[in-house]
Protein backbone atom coordinates (compact mmCIF):
# COMPACT_ATOMS: atom_id res chain seq x y z
CA UNK A 1 0.00 0.00 0.00
CA UNK A 2 2.55 2.20 -1.22
CA UNK A 3 2.15 6.48 -0.18
CA UNK A 4 1.65 7.72 -4.29
CA UNK A 5 1.90 11.37 -3.47
CA UNK A 6 3.14 13.51 -0.49
CA UNK A 7 0.19 14.22 1.47
CA UNK A 8 0.50 18.08 1.43
CA UNK A 9 0.57 17.54 -2.53
CA UNK A 10 -2.56 15.11 -2.66
CA UNK A 11 -4.35 17.58 -0.65
CA UNK A 12 -3.74 20.72 -3.37
CA UNK A 13 -3.90 17.83 -6.48
CA UNK A 14 -7.33 16.95 -4.30
CA UNK A 15 -9.36 20.89 -4.49
CA UNK A 16 -9.22 21.07 -8.19
CA UNK A 17 -11.82 18.91 -10.18
CA UNK A 18 -9.84 16.42 -12.63
CA UNK A 19 -9.88 16.75 -16.27
CA UNK A 20 -12.71 16.08 -17.83
CA UNK A 21 -14.85 16.02 -14.41
CA UNK A 22 -17.07 17.93 -11.89
CA UNK A 23 -16.83 17.97 -8.70
CA UNK A 24 -19.80 17.35 -6.70
CA UNK A 25 -20.56 17.13 -2.43
CA UNK A 26 -21.62 13.71 -1.70
CA UNK A 27 -22.28 13.73 1.96
CA UNK A 28 -20.70 15.50 5.08
CA UNK A 29 -18.21 14.05 7.17
CA UNK A 30 -17.35 15.89 10.85
CA UNK A 31 -14.53 17.18 9.30
CA UNK A 32 -16.77 18.62 6.28
CA UNK A 33 -18.06 17.97 3.39
CA UNK A 34 -17.27 14.68 1.33
CA UNK A 35 -16.65 15.29 -2.42
CA UNK A 36 -15.79 13.66 -5.88
CA UNK A 37 -14.69 13.61 -9.34
CA UNK A 38 -18.27 12.59 -11.18
CA UNK A 39 -17.06 11.18 -14.79
CA UNK A 40 -20.06 11.36 -16.93
CA UNK A 41 -19.38 10.23 -20.33
CA UNK A 42 -21.50 11.73 -23.34
CA UNK A 43 -23.30 8.43 -23.73
CA UNK A 44 -22.92 6.51 -20.85
CA UNK A 45 -24.64 3.71 -19.55
CA UNK A 46 -26.97 3.39 -17.30
CA UNK A 47 -24.56 2.10 -15.21
CA UNK A 48 -22.76 3.86 -12.53
CA UNK A 49 -19.37 3.08 -10.51
CA UNK A 50 -17.67 4.49 -6.89
CA UNK A 51 -14.17 4.59 -7.45
CA UNK A 52 -12.45 4.13 -4.24
CA UNK A 53 -8.11 5.67 -3.97
CA UNK A 54 -5.81 3.65 -2.08
CA UNK A 55 -2.67 4.99 0.27
CA UNK A 56 -2.68 3.03 3.62
CA UNK A 57 -6.48 4.50 4.47
CA UNK A 58 -4.27 7.57 5.54
CA UNK A 59 -2.89 9.28 2.93
CA UNK A 60 -3.54 10.07 -0.39
CA UNK A 61 -6.31 11.53 -2.06
CA UNK A 62 -9.13 10.36 -5.20
CA UNK A 63 -6.39 12.92 -7.55
CA UNK A 64 -4.52 9.65 -7.34
CA UNK A 65 -7.20 7.53 -8.95
CA UNK A 66 -8.16 10.56 -11.02
CA UNK A 67 -6.27 8.60 -14.42
CA UNK A 68 -7.29 5.63 -13.74
CA UNK A 69 -11.08 6.89 -13.33
CA UNK A 70 -11.23 8.41 -16.33
CA UNK A 71 -10.30 6.45 -18.60
CA UNK A 72 -12.33 3.55 -16.65
CA UNK A 73 -15.29 5.83 -17.44
CA UNK A 74 -14.12 6.39 -21.05
CA UNK A 75 -13.42 3.27 -21.95
CA UNK A 76 -16.46 1.54 -20.21
CA UNK A 77 -19.22 4.35 -20.93
CA UNK A 78 -20.26 4.18 -17.07
CA UNK A 79 -20.57 6.97 -15.10
CA UNK A 80 -18.23 7.23 -12.39
CA UNK A 81 -18.22 8.52 -8.91
CA UNK A 82 -14.58 9.24 -7.57
CA UNK A 83 -14.56 9.69 -4.21
CA UNK A 84 -12.79 11.34 -1.36
CA UNK A 85 -13.20 10.04 1.98
CA UNK A 86 -12.09 10.92 5.70
CA UNK A 87 -7.90 10.18 6.36
CA UNK A 88 -7.70 11.32 9.96
CA UNK A 89 -7.26 11.05 13.10
CA UNK A 90 -6.83 7.55 12.86
CA UNK A 91 -8.52 4.38 15.67
CA UNK A 92 -11.46 2.85 15.47
CA UNK A 93 -13.68 6.06 14.70
CA UNK A 94 -11.65 6.79 11.26
CA UNK A 95 -13.12 2.86 10.35
CA UNK A 96 -16.70 4.06 11.00
CA UNK A 97 -16.32 7.34 8.93
CA UNK A 98 -14.64 5.82 6.32
CA UNK A 99 -17.07 3.39 5.54
CA UNK A 100 -20.17 5.50 6.23
CA UNK A 101 -18.49 7.95 3.35
CA UNK A 102 -18.40 5.05 1.06
CA UNK A 103 -21.77 4.10 1.83
CA UNK A 104 -22.65 7.73 1.36
CA UNK A 105 -21.65 7.97 -2.22
CA UNK A 106 -23.79 4.65 -2.86
CA UNK A 107 -26.50 7.12 -1.43
CA UNK A 108 -25.74 9.69 -3.24
CA UNK A 109 -25.97 8.43 -6.85
CA UNK A 110 -29.28 6.50 -5.89
CA UNK A 111 -30.92 9.84 -4.83
CA UNK A 112 -29.51 11.18 -8.24
CA UNK A 113 -30.48 8.64 -10.20
CA UNK A 114 -32.85 10.33 -12.30
CA UNK A 115 -30.97 13.75 -13.51
CA UNK A 116 -27.46 11.17 -13.87
CA UNK A 117 -29.66 9.29 -16.40
CA UNK A 118 -28.87 5.87 -14.19
CA UNK A 119 -30.51 2.75 -12.96
CA UNK A 120 -30.42 3.23 -9.11
CA UNK A 121 -30.12 -0.72 -9.39
CA UNK A 122 -27.05 -0.93 -11.51
CA UNK A 123 -24.37 0.83 -8.95
CA UNK A 124 -21.07 -1.00 -8.70
CA UNK A 125 -17.75 -0.07 -6.92
CA UNK A 126 -13.61 -0.55 -7.21
CA UNK A 127 -11.63 0.18 -4.80
CA UNK A 128 -7.65 0.41 -5.22
CA UNK A 129 -5.51 -1.29 -2.27
CA UNK A 130 -6.91 0.50 1.08
CA UNK A 131 -9.64 1.19 -0.98
CA UNK A 132 -10.60 -1.98 -1.77
CA UNK A 133 -10.67 -2.86 1.76
CA UNK A 134 -13.09 -0.40 2.10
CA UNK A 135 -15.31 -1.73 -1.15
CA UNK A 136 -14.88 -4.85 0.77
CA UNK A 137 -16.59 -3.16 3.66
CA UNK A 138 -18.99 -1.97 1.40
CA UNK A 139 -19.76 -5.15 -0.50
CA UNK A 140 -20.26 -7.59 2.64
CA UNK A 141 -21.93 -4.75 4.81
CA UNK A 142 -25.56 -4.11 2.85
CA UNK A 143 -28.55 -5.65 2.35
CA UNK A 144 -32.02 -5.57 0.99
CA UNK A 145 -32.96 -3.74 -2.30
CA UNK A 146 -31.04 -2.63 -5.35
CA UNK A 147 -33.40 0.48 -5.25
CA UNK A 148 -32.54 2.07 -1.97
CA UNK A 149 -29.88 2.10 0.57
CA UNK A 150 -26.43 1.28 0.06
CA UNK A 151 -26.33 -2.82 -0.65
CA UNK A 152 -24.66 -2.77 -4.71
CA UNK A 153 -24.59 -5.10 -7.35
CA UNK A 154 -21.07 -5.87 -8.24
CA UNK A 155 -17.83 -5.27 -6.93
CA UNK A 156 -14.16 -5.31 -7.81
CA UNK A 157 -10.77 -5.10 -5.63
CA UNK A 158 -7.41 -4.33 -6.85
CA UNK A 159 -4.52 -5.92 -4.31
CA UNK A 160 -7.44 -5.32 -1.55
CA UNK A 161 -6.58 -5.95 2.17
CA UNK A 162 -9.71 -8.59 3.11
CA UNK A 163 -9.08 -10.51 5.67
CA UNK A 164 -6.96 -7.69 8.00
CA UNK A 165 -6.13 -11.17 10.66
CA UNK A 166 -4.00 -12.87 8.55
CA UNK A 167 -1.57 -9.89 7.26
CA UNK A 168 2.13 -9.92 8.30
CA UNK A 169 5.08 -7.48 8.29
CA UNK A 170 4.93 -4.39 7.24
CA UNK A 171 1.12 -4.73 5.98
CA UNK A 172 0.39 -5.63 9.66
CA UNK A 173 2.00 -2.71 10.93
CA UNK A 174 0.48 -0.38 8.37
CA UNK A 175 -2.97 -2.06 9.56
CA UNK A 176 -1.94 -1.55 13.10
CA UNK A 177 -1.06 2.68 12.56
CA UNK A 178 -4.54 2.61 10.80
CA UNK A 179 -6.84 1.12 13.40
CA UNK A 180 -4.48 2.64 16.62
CA UNK A 181 -3.82 -0.50 17.98
CA UNK A 182 -2.01 -3.87 17.11
CA UNK A 183 -4.59 -6.75 16.22
CA UNK A 184 -3.37 -8.68 20.50
CA UNK A 185 -4.79 -5.24 22.12
CA UNK A 186 -8.12 -4.97 20.12
CA UNK A 187 -8.99 -7.83 18.04
CA UNK A 188 -12.70 -7.13 17.95
CA UNK A 189 -11.43 -3.72 15.82
CA UNK A 190 -9.55 -5.71 13.22
CA UNK A 191 -13.02 -7.83 13.01
CA UNK A 192 -14.45 -4.76 12.02
CA UNK A 193 -12.31 -3.40 9.42
CA UNK A 194 -11.87 -7.09 8.08
CA UNK A 195 -14.02 -7.91 5.09
CA UNK A 196 -13.82 -11.28 5.15
CA UNK A 197 -14.86 -11.47 8.73
CA UNK A 198 -18.56 -10.33 7.39
CA UNK A 199 -19.24 -12.52 4.41
CA UNK A 200 -22.91 -14.07 4.28
CA UNK A 201 -24.61 -15.93 1.52
CA UNK A 202 -26.29 -11.84 0.60
CA UNK A 203 -23.27 -10.49 -0.61
CA UNK A 204 -22.11 -8.38 -3.43
CA UNK A 205 -20.60 -10.52 -6.24
CA UNK A 206 -16.88 -10.06 -6.61
CA UNK A 207 -13.88 -9.97 -9.10
CA UNK A 208 -10.80 -9.71 -6.84
CA UNK A 209 -7.50 -8.58 -8.60
CA UNK A 210 -3.71 -8.98 -7.47
CA UNK A 211 -0.20 -9.63 -8.98
CA UNK A 212 1.24 -12.65 -7.91
CA UNK A 213 4.67 -10.90 -6.15
CA UNK A 214 1.88 -7.83 -4.94
CA UNK A 215 2.77 -6.40 -1.74
CA UNK A 216 -1.01 -7.05 -0.58
CA UNK A 217 -0.19 -10.68 -1.05
CA UNK A 218 -2.69 -12.92 -3.37
CA UNK A 219 -3.63 -15.09 -0.63
CA UNK A 220 -6.03 -12.54 0.84
CA UNK A 221 -8.11 -12.12 -3.06
CA UNK A 222 -8.12 -16.21 -2.63
CA UNK A 223 -9.44 -16.38 1.19
CA UNK A 224 -11.99 -14.09 0.22
CA UNK A 225 -13.27 -15.67 -2.41
CA UNK A 226 -12.87 -19.13 -0.87
CA UNK A 227 -15.23 -17.38 1.90
CA UNK A 228 -17.65 -16.03 -0.40
CA UNK A 229 -18.32 -19.01 -2.50
CA UNK A 230 -19.17 -21.03 0.46
CA UNK A 231 -21.80 -18.86 1.16
CA UNK A 232 -22.95 -19.31 -2.75
CA UNK A 233 -21.73 -15.84 -3.40
CA UNK A 234 -20.89 -15.59 -6.91
CA UNK A 235 -16.50 -14.72 -6.38
CA UNK A 236 -13.64 -14.31 -9.28
CA UNK A 237 -9.87 -14.19 -8.33
CA UNK A 238 -7.32 -12.51 -11.34
CA UNK A 239 -3.61 -12.62 -10.36
CA UNK A 240 -1.78 -10.87 -13.02
CA UNK A 241 1.84 -11.37 -13.58
CA UNK A 242 4.39 -9.38 -11.66
CA UNK A 243 4.95 -7.25 -8.80
CA UNK A 244 2.63 -4.53 -9.48
CA UNK A 245 0.09 -3.12 -6.74
CA UNK A 246 -3.42 -1.98 -7.58
CA UNK A 247 -3.56 0.92 -9.81
CA UNK A 248 -0.19 0.09 -11.10
CA UNK A 249 -1.01 -2.61 -12.95
CA UNK A 250 -4.60 -1.19 -14.15
CA UNK A 251 -3.36 -1.53 -17.95
CA UNK A 252 -3.44 -5.09 -16.97
CA UNK A 253 -6.81 -5.29 -14.88
CA UNK A 254 -9.11 -2.69 -16.82
CA UNK A 255 -10.54 -4.67 -19.40
CA UNK A 256 -11.81 -7.58 -17.15
CA UNK A 257 -12.75 -5.05 -14.38
CA UNK A 258 -15.25 -3.22 -16.86
CA UNK A 259 -16.58 -7.13 -18.05
CA UNK A 260 -17.18 -8.10 -14.65
CA UNK A 261 -19.10 -5.05 -13.55
CA UNK A 262 -20.72 -5.12 -16.77
CA UNK A 263 -22.42 -8.43 -16.48
CA UNK A 264 -23.41 -8.17 -13.18
CA UNK A 265 -24.92 -4.97 -13.44
CA UNK A 266 -27.03 -5.50 -16.57
CA UNK A 267 -28.69 -8.22 -15.06
CA UNK A 268 -32.34 -8.03 -14.26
Amino acid sequence: MPRLLPLALALILAAAPAAGAKTVRYGHDQAGPLVADLYRPAHHSRIAVVTVHGGSWLYNSRATLAPIAADFARRSRFLVLNVDYPLAPAGAELVTRQRAAVEQAVRWLRSHARSLGIDPRRIGALGSSAGGNLVGLLATGSSGSLRTGTRIGAAVTWSGQLDLEHLTGELANITSRYLGCGLSECPDLWTQASPIDHVDHGDTPMLLFASRHDTTPPSQSKAMAARLRRVGVTARVDIVPGSAHAQHYAAAAMTRTIAFLREHLTRG
